[in-house]
């Protein structure tokens, strides 16, 4: 099972430059637009959020050049359900990492390079919150004007996509996986919906699939569906899109689908035979200390539950046969 299923598919096309480029050109300003030297544009390596973060946010950076002078543009996804209300700030902490990378590269430089701040998100109602660090500080109104021009100041831009309809999306000038990948993203949580929406896209399915990575696109395509979405969904996505597909591709994806079914599945058994080992040696610890005539306090009870160290389990059963406490036994 994938874990960060929102991760993989951002990842997967926003890395490649013909989707960025696309993606950037329909969000960024059309002055800042007209003046990128998109050939230049290269996808750097490394990630710059939280680490406790990792599960609602992903992160790609890129460097190009304006005007001839080298730029760094951040994109930030956030996979929260909810829009977050400081995200100004982690925007600064995740900047002041890309800085920390490059200066000892550069440790000559009395200059550290521009990076132009991006979010993606699909919260639940659309991006409510500020895109001004400077509003986030706690300052009154009256001392605004004084304190202001020593704020750190900047603002991030939003590619809101719980805001936008199919109609909006469709016309983009974005096409195959980047199209289906804003498509999957913007329609995640709405369930059952899911594969109505989808079927609008039936042309960018069709050209990804004609694309010269078209099979692992389709995978990976799936592969979020079947992860991120009811299995009611899967049901629909069999039923109602595959055969509107070209036969061979509605072939493969069927294929696609079974084989994350079938995983799914042999992942569920692994898991239910390893809980159930786990158990059984909880059980047997508990067993021990209660035969001997021992108190079996809470805390000990609740450590012993959460354990999922099969050997260490197998160590507190063996000391529970001698020691003179439950406690001692572990």
């Amino acid at each position: 099972m994938i874990h960060q299923p929102h991760d993989a598919l951002f990842r997967y096309t926003f890395t490649r430059k013909e989707h960025a480029i696309a993606e950037l050109r329909a969000i960024l300003p059309p002055e800042i637009v007209r003046n990128i030297d998109w050939d230049s544009l290269r996808v750097e390596e490394g990630h710059y959020v939280d680490e406790d973060l990792t599960k609602s946010e992903s992160d790609i950076l890129y460097t190009v050049n304006l005007l001839g002078y080298p730029i760094a543009i951040y994109l930030l996804f956030e996979h929260q359900s909810a829009a977050e209300l400081l995200m100004g700030y982690r925007f600064l902490r995740h900047m002041v990492r890309i800085w920390e990378k490059w200066l000892p590269d550069h440790p000559n430089s009395r200059t550290i390079p521009l990076v132009l701040p991006i979010l993606i998100t699909h919260a639940e109602g659309g991006w409510k919150a500020s895109t001004s660090m400077q509003e986030l500080f706690d300052i009154p109104d009256e001392l605004r004007p004084m304190l202001t021009e020593y704020l750190p100041s900047f603002r991030y831009i939003v590619d809101d996509l719980a805001g936008l309809t199919d109609e909006q999306m469709r016309g983009r000038a974005i096409r195959s996986m980047g199209l289906v990948t804003l498509a999957l993203l913007r329609w995640a949580r709405s369930g059952n919906e899911m594969i109505g929406h989808l079927l609008l896209y039936l042309d960018a399915f069709r050209e990804l699939w004609q694309a010269p990575d078209g099979r692992e696109a389709m995978r990976v395509a799936l592969r979020y569906i079947y992860v991120a979405t009811e299995p009611s969904s899967i049901h629909d996505l069999k039923e109602k899109f595959l055969d509107h597909l070209e036969p061979d591709a509605e072939t493969e994806a069927m294929n696609i689908i079974e084989y994350y079914e079938s995983k799914g599945r042999d992942d569920g058994e692994r898991k239910g035979r390893k809980e159930g080992a786990l158990e059984g040696k909880r059980s047997a610890f508990a067993l021990v200390i209660t035969a001997r005539g021992l108190e079996l306090p809470s805390a000990v009870a609740e450590k012993v539950n959460t354990c999922t160290d099969p050997a260490l389990l197998d160590q507190w059963i063996a000391r529970a046969a001698i020691a003179s406490t439950a406690a001692e036994a572990i």
